[in-house]
């Protein structure tokens, strides 16, 4: 224990002044109530009543112990237990994430660790979901119940007048898209003949079902190809099949009776000028002629590269 210094000097009735080692402070009052004043900042208000030894004090402001300002900070959490990680988990790996969450956030409320478990779950099921490849082949108007239905009678009537020899009547039934063997030139068989029974009733094919895959046969099929959104390449794969036997397979666009005359394309050219312009004031023409097209590339003009 030190020493100690402490001295108070009356100045008026009521009003000391106190010395101490390191403040000094100015008191105002008497027995009953006082209020002292220190240079430290800190102001103690007294009361007492005489003769029983009870008395009430308070302190406001002052400085901080020095012990108290230079305490150490807590010591900082390992990196798996802080947030960031924690969130990172459970965005990469989710089922690590949960745990840590559940293990380290005690503060986190239970409800709002039910929905982020639940979230990650989900999260990590679809990663977890392997996607289906799509075909590139299959037709986007082709529907997928139609693959395995087929005519039930063969057509009673061609478009063309009837051979000399009855063909063979197609099946009743047709096999599935992917049961059907790509047909191609040369091939020959029964699935053949049903092929071209059903490009007779839509038109493509004018010749008999004989059950041979040949030039007309081929070319039939390109053009079912065409009309339906396929690849016109004249093989009759799975895809090919499956449209030509659904309910949705268009059958072939009748000529039109009246051709449509073809549009002539007038241009303007000189007498003297080798190119023919599409406006007749390009170049500063002087009396131009208005011709077709045709007419002026007959006299050996080309065409101006300012105005094409």
């Amino acid at each position: 224990m030190g020493w100690r210094f402490r001295r108070s000097v009356k100045l008026l009735p009521g009003i000391k002044v106190n010395f101490g080692k390191k403040s000094a402070s100015v008191t105002v009052g008497g027995r009953l109530a006082r209020k002292t004043y220190s240079t430290t900042g800190r102001q103690t208000t007294s009361y007492s009543v005489p003769g029983t030894g009870l008395y009430y004090t308070t302190s406001t402001g002052g400085r901080t112990k020095r012990s108290e300002r230079r305490s150490a900070p807590p010591p900082k959490p390992p990196f798996y237990r802080r947030t960031w990680f924690i969130v990172l988990m459970l965005m990469l790996l989710p089922p690590a994430g949960i745990a840590l969450m559940w293990l380290y956030r005690r503060e986190w409320r239970m409800p709002v660790k039910i929905t982020v478990t639940a979230l990650s779950l989900l999260w990590f099921i679809a990663l977890l979901t392997p996607k289906p490849a799509a075909d590139p082949q299959q037709p986007a108007s082709s529907p997928m119940a139609a693959s395995t239905s087929a005519p039930t009678a063969s057509p009673t009537s061609s478009p063309t007048a009837a051979p000399t020899t009855a063909p063979t009547a197609a099946p009743t039934s047709v096999p599935a898209a992917t049961d059907v063997p790509i047909l191609q030139k040369g091939d020959t068989g029964e699935a053949v003949r049903a092929m071209q029974a059903k490009l007779i009733e839509l038109g493509y094919l004018t010749d008999s079902a004989d059950g041979q895959y040949g030039s007309g046969t081929r070319s039939a099929v390109k053009d079912f190809q065409k009309q339906n959104g396929l690849t016109d390449d004249g093989v009759a794969g799975p895809k090919t099949i499956e449209m030509l036997f659904s309910a949705f397979a268009q059958a072939k666009a009748e000529p039109s009776v009246q051709t449509e005359k073809k549009k002539e394309t007038y241009v303007w050219i000189t007498s003297g000028g080798k190119c023919y312009h599409s406006s007749s004031s390009c170049s500063n023409m002087k009396n131009p002629q208005k011709v077709t097209k045709d007419e002026a590339e007959s006299k050996g003009k080309s065409r101006c590269p300012k105005c094409y």
